[in-house]
This record gives C-alpha cells, structure tokens and sequence, in this order.
C-alpha cells in the first residue's frame, strides 16, 4: 500500500496526528508508520516525544490497520476532550468518518431554537459574532429604508434554520482549527490545551441572551 492509499483513508475518516514513512520529523502526540528490514513499526510519541507502543509487523496490510485503528483512538481522545462528556453521547456517531475541513448536513435542534446563543454555548465565538453585525447591519438598513422590522426576525429564523442543518459541521471546523493551531504552535501539552479551549461556556450564553432580551424590551419601550 502506498503512502497516498494511506492517505486517502486518513483523509476520508477525518483523522489526523499520523507521520507516514518519515514524512516529517518526529514530534510529540503522533502515530507513525515506518518500513525498515522488511519490517513495518508503528509506534507512538507522548508528550515528550518519547517512543511508546511499538509494534512491528511483517505484513503491511496488519500493519496499515493497526497505524489507522491507533490514529481512530487519538482522534477519539482528542475530540472527547475538547467537546466533553456529549461527545461520546452525541458527537461521535455525527463525526464518524467525516472529514476535517469540508462543511456537512446533519440537523442540530438547540440552534434551530436559540440561533447564535448555542454558538457561544459551545464556544464558537467568531461565528456568533458575524451573525450578531450581520443582523445589526440588517437592522440598520431596514431602519433606513423605513421597513417593517419582522423583516429581521425573518432573516433571523432563517440563519437558524441554516445553523440547525450546519451547526454540527461548524463544531467539527472548530475542532480542525484547534487541532491544526496546536500543532502550529508547537504546544506540547495537548490534552490540556484542547480541555482550556475546548468545553461550554453556558455562562456566557445566558448572558449573552439576557442582554439580547434587555436590548428587545427597551426597544419595544423606545
């Protein structure tokens, strides 16, 4: 099996800390794959870049199953601490064999109902924060133009109709982004990294829609 058939199941299963034949240098938090002698090792790195969990094999196909089979455990480890306990309730079975960066439909009820509130429940700052000047901007025009302001929650149901079907999709681009920060990083620490900036924030969220309400109420007086 060639390095790009590896590949292509790495890439098609969303997986991701893997060093294939040496492509790069070792570093810390990976699985990698090595021919040598006739013999393929597949071994693994800790924190410290230390070498555990070697495994050598004569036939390729054993040894192919085994790298991706380990990669499918820190895939699972690194998403389980970064989204928490639902992750295994929930998330698991939505992200099975999806990849990384490509956005997907799966419907999600808690955006349909509280839109950008379940953004900053799960931490998805910038992404709350485009639809808040988004609508802002919304509103703004319809001000102008003198227009009817159930223009705006029109617009607003549909961004969560929109987040219901991708909200799953944006979580797991999230992930793919803090993955690939880590690693540019050079963290070294990566479980402690993905459990600081990964989580929910419910307190943010409940302040944030607090706000929203205090805003509408004094609006409706004014």
């Amino acid at each position: 099996m060639t390095k790009e058939n590896i590949l292509e199941i790495i890439n098609k299963e969303g997986l991701f800390q893997y060093n294939i034949f040496d492509d790069h240098q070792q570093k810390a938090n990976e699985v990698i794959i090595r021919h040598a002698n006739d013999q393929y090792i597949i071994f693994r790195t800790d924190e410290n870049n230390v070498i555990i969990k070697e495994q050598s094999y004569s036939n390729e196909n054993d040894a192919v199953d085994n790298f991706i089979k380990q990669l499918h455990e820190i895939k699972k480890l690194y998403l389980s601490t970064f989204v928490g306990d639902s992750y295994i309730t929930y998330y698991q079975d939505k992200y099975k064999n999806k990849p990384l960066n490509k956005l997907f439909i799966s419907w999600k009820w808690p955006p349909f109902f509280v839109g950008y509130g379940w953004l900053i429940y799960r931490k998805l700052y910038l992404e709350a924060a485009i639809i808040f000047c988004f609508l802002i901007l919304v509103g703004f025009i319809l001000t102008i133009f003198n227009l009817n302001d159930e223009y705006l929650r029109d617009i607003y149901g549909c961004i969560k109709i929109i987040l219901a079907l991708i909200g799953n999709s944006l979580y797991y681009l999230k992930i793919n982004r803090m993955i690939k920060k880590l690693n540019d990083t050079g963290s070294i620490n990566h479980i402690e990294y993905l459990k600081k900036h990964g989580g929910t924030n419910i307190i943010a969220a409940i302040g944030f829609e607090l706000l929203i309400t205090g805003i509408a109420i004094l609006t409706w007086f004014i």
